[in-house]
C-alpha cells in the first residue's frame, strides 16, 4: 500500500492510498474503504472531492468510479480502459473528466468536451494550458 495523495475538505483532507483506504483529517468527513472485492478494478489512482467538500469520487486504474459521501454518480470507464489516470471534477459538481494513459480525456455529467491532444508527444503542453 501506499498513500497516493491528499485531498481537501473545507477545514480538512484526506489522504487516499492505492488500496483503496481513506484517512480523514479535520473536518473531513469519514468515508469507508474501497472494498476489497473491488481489486479487479484495480488500484485506486485519483480521487477528487465534490464542490461542497462533503463528498468524493475515487477513481480506480480501470475506469471504475466509486463515490463516498454526497458525491454523484455520473458514469464511468470501468472494463473500457487499461489504465484511467486522473479525474477531475466539472465546477458545478455535477460530472467530471476522466483522463487515460493514452491522454484520452471522457467527459460525464455537465462536463463538456473540450478535445484532446491528436498524438502523446503533444500531452504534456495541451495539458496544461488552462
Amino acid at each position: 500500500m501506499s498513500v497516493l495523495g491528499i485531498e481537501r475538505s473545507n477545514d480538512g483532507y484526506w489522504m487516499y492510498t492505492s488500496n483503496g483506504t481513506i484517512y480523514s483529517f479535520g473536518d473531513a468527513p469519514a468515508f469507508e474503504p474501497i472494498p476489497s472485492t473491488a481489486a479487479p478494478a484495480g488500484p485506486v489512482v485519483s480521487m477528487a472531492r465534490t464542490p461542497n467538500g462533503a463528498g468524493a469520487w475515487i477513481l480506480q486504474r480501470n475506469g471504475t468510479v466509486r463515490t463516498r459521501g454526497t458525491a454523484r454518480d455520473f458514469g464511468d470507464l470501468a472494463g473500457c480502459v487499461s489504465a484511467a489516470q486522473e479525474l477531475l471534477p466539472a465546477p458545478d459538481g455535477a460530472g467530471y473528466w476522466i483522463l487515460t494513459a493514452s491522454g484520452r480525456v471522457v467527459p460525464f455529467g455537465s462536463a463538456k468536451r473540450f478535445g484532446e491532444p491528436t498524438s502523446l508527444s503533444e500531452a504534456p503542453e495541451a495539458l496544461i494550458r488552462f
